[in-house]
């Protein structure tokens, strides 16, 4: 026999805790780090070989427009999200 107490099966679950209740601002926040380290990360490893080619350059284009790709995704989530 199965303890329904034991394991918790009588309980409804919460609400708030379902994935599809992800609001599209959080969607955009995450979609938009995940594209800004991309960048940061290429940038980084541009630099890495310039480097090694003996071209110190420091790639700060790429890294100011990661900054702005996640500095959006961070405004969207404040605008969208609804708390």
């Amino acid at each position: 026999m199965i303890d329904a107490g034991r394991f918790h099966l009588w309980r409804p679950r919460e609400p708030g805790n379902r994935a599809g209740d992800i609001s599209w601002g959080n969607v955009l926040y995450r979609g938009a780090t995940v594209l800004a380290a991309l960048i940061a990360v290429l940038a980084i490893g541009n630099c890495i070989y310039n480097i090694g080619e003996n071209r110190p350059l420091v790639p700060l284009i790429p890294l100011l427009v990661a900054g702005v790709v996640w500095l959006i995704g961070y405004g969207l989530r404040y605008v969208l999200t609804d708390r």
